[in-house]
């Protein structure tokens, strides 16, 4: 994951509520070929413009994608007023058909994992998934502020001028793509999460209350990078006790955070900008490609 720690940052250094996210953007839970076509443009305009991870010759479509697409689920942050997609996540699932189907984590470095830290988890083996393709795009960011500060989005956060301050919309981009995450992995019964991350990032996230576990040596893989594992329920426990903003973004009392948001708003969202299933019981980095 080695542009998260340039998009997490801003993160650590900002003490916003989710209100500002409300105002500003919308998590989409990708169910469309329209919405999937965003989702790879703009890895591709990550990946292969702004950190050239992959060729783009190898995109003559500029979408980037890969053979995993297919057992994965994926979403969107959207800027509300632009309509402009800033961030994307995938969740890769273990395909149930063929339940030996190595997850990219374990292709890589499978066979090196530490077998008394990987005994700490206790999970089947398919309610394990992936966390890959954490992105979030410096020049959407950037296109989707001109435009504010322009007057063009006037509307947006026009009572808390402080949610688009320089750097700040990083942080919002990157707790609507952790909640994203949450709820993907409710859905399909995920419990566990894998990751491969720069040992930096991990330590970004655990000051979020996201606490990974290594379960593996730092291996060779777009830079040094280190397999990692958490529980979902662990982790929901420690951003309750530590990232009020998080898990409020989350849910609270089992509220879907769509209602908690347009509570919080008093706002009605368009449709579009709604993902149809985002519902989150109490129980998700700008990675590289993995």
């Amino acid at each position: 994951m080695g542009c998260a720690a340039e998009a997490i940052q801003p993160v650590l250094e900002a003490d916003r509520s989710s209100e500002c996210f409300a105002k500003m953007f919308a998590i989409e839970i990708v169910n469309s070929e329209a919405q999937r076509r965003e989702a790879f443009r703009l890895r591709y305009r990550v990946y292969c413009e702004e950190h050239a991870f992959e060729r783009p010759e190898n995109f003559p479509e500029q979408l980037e994608w890969d053979e995993f697409d297919g057992s994965a689920c994926h979403a969107i942050v959207r800027h509300r007023q632009t309509g402009v997609p800033v961030g994307v996540v995938r969740l890769i699932l273990r395909d149930s058909d063929r339940s030996q189907h190595a997850l990219p984590v374990e292709q890589v470095c499978g066979g090196l994992f530490d077998r008394s830290q990987t005994a700490k988890f206790s999970f089947r083996k398919n309610s394990i998934a992936e966390v890959s393709r954490f992105a979030v795009s410096k020049t959407a960011v950037a296109e989707v502020m001109g435009n504010t500060s322009s007057g063009r989005a006037s509307g947006v956060a026009a009572d808390n001028p402080q949610c688009i301050a320089a750097g700040n919309p990083f942080q919002n981009i990157v707790l609507g793509l952790i909640a994203a995450l949450f709820q993907m992995s409710a859905s399909h019964g995920v419990d566990h999460w894998y990751a491969l991350m720069e040992p930096a990032l991990a330590r970004h996230l655990s000051r979020m209350g996201l606490r990974f576990t290594r379960v593996g040596p730092l291996v060779n893989h777009h830079g040094k990078r280190q397999p990692m594992m958490a529980s979902l329920a662990q982790l929901r426990k420690d951003i309750a006790s530590q990232n009020p903003v998080l898990h409020e973004l989350i849910a609270i009392d089992e509220e879907p955070v769509v209602q908690r948001i347009r509570r919080i708003v008093h706002l009605g969202w368009p449709d579009r900008m709604l993902p149809r299933n985002l519902l989150i019981p109490a129980c998700d980095l700008t990675a590289e490609p993995a």
